[in-house]
């Protein structure tokens, strides 16, 4: 079974991998993440990634949600793309 934080770093390192961000060099804790930069198209490909895994995984769902069969639905998986991105993802560039 994968652990919460195994499904978190495993998102945060496809998120930096579509920003073009070493993974290494971001800081999660300060908020320092919120002042790297992506393209609206950056992150509207990762989240494509992200409710395509939420949808085809129930490991992964499991692992990172508290109620897995509610964010099966395309729509709580959008929901929940959307609210990593706004806690995690970083800022849109021009």
């Amino acid at each position: 079974m994968m652990s919460r934080l195994t499904a978190i770093s495993t998102v945060k390192h496809k998120m930096c991998e579509h920003a073009q961000v070493d993974y290494n060099t971001v800081n999660w804790y300060d908020g320092s993440h919120h002042k790297l930069t992506w393209t609206q198209e950056q992150e509207n490909e990762f989240k494509k990634w992200f409710i395509n895994e939420l949808l085809s995984s129930a490991i992964f769902r499991r692992a990172l949600t508290r109620f897995p069969s509610l964010v099966k639905g395309k729509y709580h998986a959008t929901k929940y793309a959307n609210e990593f991105v706004f806690n995690y993802g970083f800022g849109i560039r021009d």
